[in-house]
């Protein structure tokens, strides 16, 4: 009977590669139709595989921990007869049913027959020169024969019978009935590891993307905080000055801060490496310096304050800036 394999139905065709978490049942267990066993993951969600008929379980491809594709064959099962199993509650079923177990019964009595042959083979008494001659007994269903029909050979030995196993015809095997492959056989070399993912939470983010504009508008706050560090200076500050470059500058520093933090915090909910995180945040708290030096004096204004010294801020702006990654 032909071994069934454990596979990745079609159902597991949605993503790229999947991971053996656990077997249920270890090899050469005995499993039911539908039994769950083996699970694997996708990220953080489990997916059951389940048994595709009852048998036992005689091959596992892929061990807890081994990365698997779609329609990935990850073991297999050598299927046993049941008649639940076929019968399945169908007219048909019931059919198919009787059929086996009236073959099973005959099966049975023909083992069970006597071992006497069906055909009596003549006896031939021993002459006093120790030849053997043939008797006129007939075989049976063979009455009435004429033993002169059987003439002895030249040696005067008998002639070899019909059952003489020497005496029947040698035929060369049949290349056409010789095994075949094993259609199921464990494929030779299996990718080593597929190509990663970039969304392997199958969330919609990117993070090398979103990474990457997130570098860009730092660059872009950065240079627009130096852009104009002669204006922010300890004294009175001209009102046409403050409206011209404070305020715009500000409101535009403060939108470019607002993108960074959105992006921030959907790269936190998505499950994204504490190492990851933790470059974001260097770029959010930089990001911070360059908007410090326009918040203290736009705040002085608004008071009536004297504007403070922002000179440390500028320079740690401009350091922040020259450290950046190099990216489009």
């Amino acid at each position: 009977m032909t071994d069934r394999p454990i596979q990745l139905d079609a159902s597991f065709d949605s993503r790229a590669h999947y991971t053996v978490l656990v077997w249920l049942r270890p090899r050469d267990a005995s499993v039911t139709v539908g039994e769950p066993v083996a699970v694997v993951v996708d990220g953080e969600i489990q997916r059951v595989i389940s048994a595709p008929c009852s048998g036992r379980i005689v091959s596992v491809y892929a061990d807890a921990g081994a990365p698997v594709l779609p329609r990935a064959i990850i073991g297999m099962i050598r299927p046993s007869i049941v008649l639940p199993d076929i019968i399945g509650g169908s007219r048909m079923g019931i059919v198919a049913g009787a059929i086996i177990a009236l073959t099973i019964g005959m099966v049975s009595f023909a083992n069970n027959a006597p071992d006497a042959p069906l055909i009596q083979l003549p006896t031939f008494p021993t002459s006093a020169t120790g030849a053997v001659a043939p008797t006129a007994t007939p075989i049976e269903g063979q009455a009435g024969e004429d033993p002169a029909a059987y003439p002895p050979a030249d040696d005067g030995t008998t002639p070899p019978s019909d059952q003489d196993p020497a005496a029947l015809p040698t035929t060369a095997p049949d290349a056409a009935l010789e095994p075949t492959a094993d259609p199921f056989a464990t494929p030779d070399a299996l990718p080593i590891e597929p190509t990663p993912d970039p969304d392997p939470n199958g969330t919609g983010f990117d993070l090398d993307a979103e990474r990457t504009k997130i570098i860009n508008v730092a660059r872009q706050i950065a240079a627009l905080s130096l852009q104009y560090r002669q204006f922010l200076v300890p004294g009175t500050i001209d009102a046409n000055i403050r409206e011209t470059y404070v305020v715009p500058t500000l409101t535009q520093l403060t939108e470019y801060q607002s993108q960074v933090a959105q992006i921030i915090d959907t790269a936190a909910n998505v499950g994204t490496s504490q190492d990851q995180m933790n470059e974001l945040y260097r770029y959010d708290s930089g990001i911070g310096i360059c908007l410090d030096p326009y918040i203290q004096v736009d705040q002085a204004l608004a008071t009536g304050a004297p504007i403070p010294e922002v000179d440390s801020q500028f320079t740690e702006c401009q350091t922040f800036f020259d450290s950046l990654p190099q990216e489009s």
